[in-house]
C-alpha cells in the first residue's frame, strides 16, 4: 500500500541549500531568518543528526557511507510508518525466540530443528535468568550448545558463524510471515472441500521446499564468503612472502607484513613507508607490497573456495550435478562474482584508489588486520620455540 517514495520524506527533510548551524550544546540545530539571527528549527533535520554522530576520527569507526546506511535502517519515523503496515520492530533473535507452531509449520525440517535448539538453549537461558530486556545475540556457548543439540539430529554444521548465518536466514522467513499474517489471513477458506488453502498470493518461499532449500544454499553461501576471505588472505599472504623470498628482494620478505600494516592500519601512503622500511623509492615499495596485486590474488582465491564449497553443498541437496552443467556453473559463478564483489572486493579497491586519507574500514581491511594479528603470534610463538 506504499512505495519507497512515501519514506524518502522522512530521511531528505532538508532542501540542500538552507544553511544550519550548531548550537554551543552541539545538539540544538539552528537558522538563520531574515535579519541574519539564529533560531532553533522546527524540526530536526536528519541529514544533520548523522554528521553530528558521525566521528571521522574514531579507529573503530564506520565510512560516512555505511554510517548513513546504519542511521536510515534505525530512524525512528520510519520504523513508526512501517509498524503502521505491519512491519514489527524486531530483532532477528526476538522473532526466532517468540516463533510459534503455527509459523514452524511452513519451515523446512532442518529450519524447524534450527529454531527447536535455538528455544531450547537461548530461551531456557533467558527464562533462567528472567530477562525482559532486549534480545542480544546468542554468545559462543550458546552456539556451541547449540550445534551439539543439531547433531543429534544428524544436522552438521560446521562452526558458530554458519550457524548464526544459517539463524538468521530462519528468522528472514519468519519475518516474513510476521509481515502477511499481519495484513490478511495466510489461509483462505475453499467451500468445495471444505479445506482451508494458502494464498496464492504469498511469498513463494514460504511454501515452496526447493525455493527453501535454494535459501538455504544461499545461507550457506554467504557463511562460507567470510571463511574464504580469511583462508584467502592467509593464503595470499603466504604466497606473496614465499615469492619475495626466492627473488631479487628476498631481504624484505619479512618487511612484507610490517608494511602492509603500516598501509592499512596506519594509513601511510607507499611513499611515506619505504623510507621506514629502508626501500629506495615508491615504485620499489609499490612492487614489493603491491596492496592491489593482493587483493585481486585474494579475490581469485576466495572465489574459487565459494564455488567449490557452493557446488559440492548443491550437489549434496540434489541441485545440480557433478560436474554441473555449464549453464547452472556459469549463473553461479556470476552470482557468487557479483555478491562478493558488492559485499567485499569492491570497496577494498575503492579503499586503494582513494588516495590521501583513506578510511581503511572495509570489510576486507578488517579481515586482513585480524591476520596480521595471527602472523604476529605465529612468529612469536616460532622465537620462544626456538629460543
Amino acid at each position: 500500500c506504499f512505495t519507497y517514495q512515501d519514506l524518502l520524506p522522512f530521511v531528505l527533510n532538508d532542501d540542500g541549500e538552507t544553511l544550519i548551524l550548531l548550537d554551543d550544546d552541539s545538539k540544538t540545530q539552528l537558522v538563520l531568518d531574515n535579519n541574519g539571527k539564529s533560531r532553533p528549527t522546527e524540526y530536526k533535520f536528519f541529514s544533520m543528526e548523522i554528521l553530528q554522530t558521525f566521528n571521522p576520527d574514531a579507529q573503530s569507526s564506520l565510512s560516512l557511507d555505511n554510517w548513513v546506511y546504519l542511521q536510515t535502517k534505525q530512524n525512528s519515523e520510519i520504523k513508526t510508518f512501517l509498524a503502521e503496515f505491519g512491519f514489527k520492530n524486531l530483532s532477528d533473535w526476538a522473532l526466532l525466540n517468540r516463533a510459534r507452531k503455527t509459523q514452524l509449520e511452513q519451515l523446512s525440517e532442518r529450519d524447524r530443528h534450527l529454531v527447536t535448539v535455538f528455544h531450547d538453549v537461548y530461551r531456557r537461558d533467558r527464562r533462567k535468568h528472567q530477562s525482559t530486556a532486549k534480545c542480544t545475540d546468542p554468545s559462543r556457548d550458546q552456539l556451541y550448545e547449540m550445534l551439539t543439540r543439531l547433531q543429534k539430529h544428524e544436522i552438521v554444521i560446521e562452526n558458530p558463524d554458519q550457524l548464526m548465518a544459517a539463524l538468521k536466514q530462519v528468522a528472514s522467513q519468519l519475518r516474513q510471515y510476521d509481515i502477511w499474517s499481519s495484513r490478511e489471513p495466510l489461509e483462505i477458506y475453499n467451500p468445495d472441500d471444505s479445506n482451508y488453502t494458502p494464498r496464492s498470493d504469498l511469498p513463494h518461499e514460504s511454501y515452496d521446499a526447493q525455493d527453501l532449500e535454494r535459501q538455504e544454499l544461499l545461507a550457506f553461501f554467504e557463511a562460507q564468503l567470510k571463511i574464504a576471505l580469511a583462508d584467502a588472505i592467509e593464503k595470499g599472504i603466504g604466497d606473496r612472502i614465499a615469492a619475495l623470498e626466492n627473488s631479487k628482494y628476498a631481504p624484505f620478505a619479512p618487511k612484507f607484513i610490517p608494511g602492509l600494516q603500516q598501509y592499512y592500519e596506519q594509513g601511510l601512503s607507499l611513499k611515506e613507508i619505504a623510507p621506514q622500511l629502508g626501500m629506495t623509492s615508491w615504485d620499489q615499495a609499490r612492487r614489493i607490497l603491491n596492496p592491489g596485486d593482493l587483493v585481486n590474488t585474494v579475490r581469485t582465491l576466495t572465489l574459487q573456495q565459494v564455488l567449490e564449497r557452493v557446488l559440492t553443498k548443491a550437489q549434496r541437496m540434489g541441485l545440480t550435478q557433478i560436474p554441473p552443467e555449464p549453464d547452472y556453473l556459469n549463473t553461479l559463478m556470476a552470482q557468487i562474482e557479483a555478491f562478493a564483489d558488492a559485499e567485499i572486493f569492491r570497496e577494498a579497491a575503492e579503499e586503494i584508489r582513494s588516495g590521501k586519507n583513506r578510511s581503511m574500514q572495509s570489510v576486507y581491511a578488517h579481515s586482513l588486520r585480524l591476520s596480521f594479528a595471527k602472523f604476529l603470534q605465529r612468529s612469536i610463538a616460532l622465537e620462544v620455540h626456538h629460543a
